[in-house]
């Protein structure tokens, strides 16, 4: 072939073919670039979902650290007496770290048989009073009830100290600092009906709260 020998020209078939190739290429490369943005869309959304579950858990870890938790302290009965006021008193202690304010009391009695048969029917007692409405962090709140010898004697008919026990049970409700109501239901039974004052004499039967 001399010198002066000339590369053949393109023909049709070869543009086209050129053409189909780059236009395969263009795709694939979209395709490539498609998946890749889609998986990078995924990987967003988990990082979001998993930011998103560890805030959500950083603020109830710290919702749980910080809120008021009210228990049982605490429990006097002065036991029925002939002609004096019966005195029954609740003492609960935030264990929280953070103030709790009581939004609703109900302290109730019973008059229970010792073998625990029987039915305890409770009554309510009227003229419960609270020494505050707000109990501090490891403080204590103070819950008071009297029964009179007209309201007590009653129940009283036919039982001895041998064969029956006075019960007390204290509901409350109270919110925390995040506005969370909680509650508290606490059952206690006395040493005897007519127990004397002494410091602790109520032993606790049942605690339900959260």
């Amino acid at each position: 072939m001399g010198a002066n020998a000339s590369l053949p020209p393109f023909g049709g078939t070869d543009l086209q073919t050129l053409a189909t190739a780059l236009a395969a290429i263009a795709a694939l490369a979209q395709a490539i670039a498609a998946v890749i943005m889609v998986r990078g869309l995924k990987h967003s959304r988990e990082s979001v979902r998993i930011a998103a579950d560890a805030l959500g858990h950083a603020q109830d870890t710290s919702r749980s650290q910080l809120r008021a938790y009210l228990d049982r302290a605490d429990g006097r009965f002065t036991g029925f007496k002939a002609k004096d006021a019966s005195t029954c008193t609740f003492v609960v202690r935030n264990f929280g770290q953070t103030p709790a304010r009581i939004t609703a009391t109900e302290l109730n009695a019973a008059i229970v048989p010792r073998t625990g048969d029987g039915q305890r029917a409770f009554y309510a007692l009227d003229g419960v009073r609270v020494d505050s409405t707000t109990i501090a962090a490891g403080a204590d709140g103070v819950f008071h009830a009297q029964l009179t010898p007209a309201e007590w004697q009653p129940h009283l008919v036919g039982l001895t100290q041998a064969t029956h026990v006075a019960m007390f049970r204290l509901r409350l409700k109270y919110e925390d600092i995040f506005d969370v109501e909680h509650a508290l239901d606490i059952v206690t039974a006395s040493r005897g009906l007519f127990t004397e004052f002494a410091p602790t004499n109520m032993e606790l039967v049942r605690r339900v709260g959260d």
